[in-house]
């Protein structure tokens, strides 16, 4: 039976350089030489062939595929000097290393591709093969070009029937070559153990992180002959092509104590250093390092930046001037901690393969100026977090951003409260669906350009703009028209220097504390919005003191409720709305789901009339505050209003006029009011 598992991806990148004279820059490779000439030359013909993060093939819990593209592909290039005149041989193998015996069947298969043909120039199966064995890929395989591309592929055929326990397992292959004078090196740096502390060991020595003073690249691998010096052998092979050496050094605190620090280098054979594909956290916690210098790491094939340099708060500076970061996936929480980082030169950082920049700068709370107008970000989809606590950044420049692929942009510059003028009219909303808190606490920013891009898939605008007190004039998001219901709580709260809010065709699920605390908020365009799905008004426009006018009547509010905890619902929706002449909430039909009006209308000061005419209060037991300080209102009409739950109702109508007229709806209500305020002196039954 042929089981179709899922399929199963697994992509090696591997990249080549042509080594004559010099090895700098590479991380695996061969050399042939001929056995007549002691000292290598322009004339002698050398083939040169490199792997990415080593020579090894690693294959994790693999399935079957229904084509080889599916399974796990080292491309193989092979460069011979190019002064060589003549036709250069070489062989290749491929040893079997770690190889399960569930793997030891015909449908898992290899094929050798050369140049981009359609032809396999070797293939074969592992049948019958186990664990230690070598399979030639290439005898006496002539070179006659200046440059060759092998791809090989190794897979499960999913088109044939495999045995279900092939499935899931592990394997490690290993490529080698010979020729005359074969000579085989690998300069790379093992996968750092994963660091959760500042105490965290460093490649599993016995220094802590924080008890690392300075770290240097070497120009090679020799440990000094020093006494006190101890070395550890921290290549990925354990071959000694890559060694770490430290020196203690007692230094003195400023309370006058004593500690043992450590100066600490690491050095690759021949000068040539190199990590693997997995960088998370390999400079992580370094807490008392101030300058780093990385400019000698060849850093070609790393896919995972992650943490890099996660909270190594004592870095001030970082030469990144060489990196390579090409084939980089995943730079999220890189710089995450940085604290007193003072400025990053990322002007060299290819970015192009980058999905994940999540917390990239989080916390860089030094660093007063960053441009990435080189960043190619069309493949990022994360964003979130990315400059939040840069709180001293005042000079950003993300002007070429492509944000087509992202879809949360939460939290994006949250707490960067320096920064003054923000320009991100480039930003592609399209796939988007978080935008919360995504400016919050950017408590100097005057001016945000917006995009004038939709964003369909938006479902949160959560505490988007909180704070942004000095934040001035239009905000205009009448082009965002999401398809969603959008979560707009606290969106404004304490933008208090905005002056009108366009929201045309938007969605609301939440409109709790959307605009509390907007004091100069003069206008807010409502004009095509849905809020059918609204449950929670409470605090929506409090201490708008400026609004002179709202016309409402096109909510849908019949979703709205108290909550469990009493709050919620139209909890002081409209308090403090000190200016505010005219509201139209004629079409407002609230239902018993409503248990309190605690402080609604409360210093509605300046409103005269008050239709409540379609309200159902059956459900109300809290009025407390509900109509204070209205002292200008004139007439309230309550004809359908039921107030016989209601158990709390202090200070109900304190400093209202108390010639209000009230229109209720028969003379149970009517005695009611009579009797629970007797300040009143105008409730008359409707007609």
């Amino acid at each position: 039976m042929k089981e179709y598992l899922k399929k199963y991806k697994l992509y090696i990148i591997i990249g080549v350089s042509i080594l004559i004279l010099s090895v700098g820059g590479t991380l695996a490779y061969y050399i042939w030489s001929s056995n007549t000439n002691a000292i290598v030359n322009t004339e002698v013909c050398t083939p040169t062939v490199t792997f990415a993060g080593g020579s090894t093939i690693n294959g994790v819990d693999i399935v079957p595929v229904l084509t080889k593209e599916e399974g796990t592909i080292k491309d193989i290039e092979v460069k011979k000097n190019s002064t060589c005149n003549r036709d250069v041989t070489m062989n290749l193998y491929l040893e079997l290393t770690t190889f399960p015996t569930e793997l030891s069947d015909s449908s898992f298969k290899y094929e050798l591709y050369k140049n981009s043909s359609t032809t396999s120039i070797a293939s074969g199966d592992f049948s019958n093969r186990e664990q230690g064995n070598t399979i030639t890929l290439l005898s006496n395989q002539i070179l006659n070009t200046s440059k060759d591309t092998y791809t090989l592929y190794i897979y499960i055929d999913g088109n044939v029937d495999n045995p279900g326990t092939m499935a899931g397992k592990n394997f490690l292959f290993k490529l080698w070559g010979s020729g005359e004078g074969a000579i085989y090196k690998e300069n790379v740096i093992t996968t750092p153990d994963s660091a959760t502390g500042s105490t965290s060991k460093f490649f599993n020595t016995e220094v802590m992180r924080e008890e690392i003073q300075s770290l240097t690249i070497a120009e090679d691998n020799t440990v000094p002959d020093t006494p006190g010096v101890v070395s550890k052998d921290i290549s990925q092979n354990k071959d000694g092509t890559v060694m770490l050496w430290y020196t203690p050094k007692e230094v003195t605190s400023s309370d006058g104590s004593t500690k043992t620090m450590y100066d600490m280098w690491i050095g690759g054979e021949n000068g040539v250093l190199q990590t693997g594909t997995n960088a998370s956290g390999m400079f992580a916690y370094l807490t008392n390092i101030e300058k780093l210098d990385l400019s000698k790491l060849d850093t070609s094939y790393i896919t995972n930046m992650s943490r890099m340099f996660y909270n190594s708060s004592g870095l001030k500076s970082i030469d990144l001037s060489n990196f390579n970061t090409s084939n980089v996936t995943s730079m999220a929480s890189m710089f995450d901690g940085c604290s007193n980082i003072l400025n990053l030169d990322l002007s060299n950082f290819d970015t192009s393969k980058v999905t994940n920049m999540n917390s990239m700068f989080y916390d860089c709370s030094n660093l007063e100026s960053l441009d990435l107008s080189n960043f190619n970000t069309s493949n990022v989809t994360n964003m979130s977090s990315m400059f939040n606590r840069c709180s001293l950044l005042t000079n950003l420049n993300i002007s070429n951003f492509n944000t087509s692929k992202v879809t949360s942009m939460r939290r994006m510059f949250s707490d960067a409260s320096s920064l003054q003028t923000l320009n991100i009219s480039n930003f592609n909303l399209s796939n988007v669906d978080s935008m919360s808190e995504m400016f919050k606490n950017c408590t100097n920013l005057i001016n945000l350009i917006l995009p004038n891009s939709s964003a369909p898939k938006l479902i949160s605008m959560r505490y988007t703009f909180q704070n942004c007190t000095n934040l001035k004039g239009i905000i205009d998001l009448s082009n965002f028209k999401p398809n969603n219901y959008v979560d707009f709580e606290f969106a404004f709260y304490y933008c208090k220097n905005i002056t009108e809010v366009k929201l045309n065709n938007f969605k609301f699920s939440s409109f709790r504390c959307a605009f509390y605390g907007c004091t100069l908020l003069e206008k807010i365009d409502f004009t095509g919005i849905s809020t059918s799905n609204i449950t929670d008004m409470q605090n929506t426009f409090s201490d708008c003191s400026s609004l002179t006018s709202l016309d409402l009547t096109n909510f849908d509010v019949s979703m709205v409720a108290t909550n469990k905890y009493g709050s919620g619902g139209l909890h002081q929706t409209f308090a403090g709305c000190s200016s505010l002449e005219t509201l139209n909430i004629t079409g407002w039909k609230i239902t018993n789901k409503v248990t309190s009006l605690y402080g609604t209308f409360d210093k509605c000061s300046k409103l005269k009339k008050l239709d409540l005419s379609n309200w159902d209060t059956s459900g109300v037991t809290t009025l407390n505050y509900a109509f204070r300080r209205m002292t200008n209102i004139e007439e309230i009409d309550l004809r359908r209003a039921d107030f016989s739950n209601v158990t709390s109702t202090t200070s109900v109508f304190y400093l209202t006029n108390n010639n209000v007229k009230i229109i209720v709806k028969d003379d149970i209500q009517k005695n009611w009011f009579n009797t629970n305020f007797s300040n009143l002196t105008n409730i008359v039954v409707a007609d």
